[in-house]
């Protein structure tokens, strides 16, 4: 143990040959700011920029962070950092709340319903027009800048028969294109169609998907995850982004809704409805190892509505009649190894 006078401070003059031993010369990853008092430089450590299954962050506004998770935001998006692989995980778009509110698809029509979907700076919508005059043209798709809710692009269509009810309808958006699913009630058979960003005024043809009674669509994992109904078999189709149909994976034979989809922590959350009730499991993201057994989260004993329930980050919404024949919406969480 070596006891050095500091009282002198950090002498840059003196020839180190003739230093007197009360001040130094150079001083390495400490700071001096006052007479005999010095602190040690904290260190840094570059982290990666690696967003999984996107490009690579360019810009950062903002950074924090909370407990022990650090928290990034670009000035779009808001992050995680993922320690296992030192990455990056988008936890979704910010916006400014809006006192205001402008027509999404149009005025003066009717539609029986509608699903969107947004990429942070456009938002696309598909709609069943129901009002007079649209016979053979029933079906709306709009394209919507998010910066000045200017319609960049309008198509209308027909191609179906009937009313087309809840889950019936999904949009998506992949390399690109923005997906738009919807049902032909002529004959059971889901189609899609697609705009390229790089030809917005332009639509695709219908391509056939699946035969099935009901879908949902979820972007996730740099790909687009459908869950259908078939017959009694819950499935789940995969379109990576070379757009080559992976599929379909049955998750449960004895189902009655198709699976809603949700990104847990780099997994895949199912969430389903059976006659024993509603049930949730996890998977990996290619859907080809359970990652835990389904559980049952609400039971059979309430008048359960299958298409009122949805994911959120790792938690599960739903709604059930009740004995007192009211509504009551519900919330539950679910760990990954199945712990509701």
């Amino acid at each position: 143990k070596v006891q050095v006078s500091l009282v002198g401070g950090l002498d840059t003059k003196t020839d180190e040959k003739n230093i007197t031993g009360v001040s130094f010369l150079e001083l390495e990853n400490f700071r001096f700011t006052k007479t005999a008092s010095l602190t040690k430089r904290a260190g840094y450590e570059e982290y990666s920029r690696v967003i999984d299954g996107a490009s690579p962050i360019t810009t950062g506004a903002a950074i924090t962070s909370f407990n022990n998770e650090l928290l990034l935001f670009d000035g779009s998006q808001l992050y995680t950092h993922l320690t296992t692989d030192d990455s990056w995980k988008s936890r979704g778009y910010y916006t400014n709340a809006i006192a205001t509110e402008v027509p999404a698809i149009g005025t003066g029509v009717s539609f029986s319903d509608t699903e969107f979907y947004s990429n942070g700076q456009l938002t696309a919508y598909i709609a069943v027009n129901k009002s007079t005059g649209f016979t053979g043209q029933e079906m709306t798709v709009n394209i919507v800048d998010n910066a000045d809710n200017k319609v960049l692009s309008t198509f209308n269509f027909g191609g179906y028969n009937g009313a087309v009810t809840k889950n019936k309808l999904g949009v998506a958006f992949l390399n690109g294109r923005f997906f738009f699913f919807y049902r032909k009630e002529d004959d059971s058979t889901f189609v899609y169609r697609y705009v390229d960003l790089a030809a917005i005024d332009t639509i695709s043809a219908e391509t056939t998907f699946v035969n099935a009674a009901e879908i949902r669509v979820t972007s996730m994992f740099n790909a687009i995850y459908v869950g259908t109904l078939v017959g009694s078999s819950a499935n789940v189709t995969i379109i990576p982004p070379t757009f080559v149909v992976s599929g379909p994976i049955v998750v449960d034979a004895a189902a009655t809704s198709a699976p809603a989809l949700s990104d847990e922590d780099l997994k895949a959350r199912i969430l389903y409805n059976t006659a024993g009730g509603l049930k949730t499991t996890l998977y990996n993201q290619s859907i080809t190892a359970q990652l835990h057994a389904p559980v049952v989260v609400a039971t059979a004993a309430y008048d359960f509505s299958a298409a009122n329930y949805a994911l959120g980050f790792s938690a599960i919404y739903y709604t059930k009649n009740g004995t007192d024949s009211s509504e009551d919406i519900y919330r539950r969480t679910v760990t990954s190894t199945g712990t509701l």
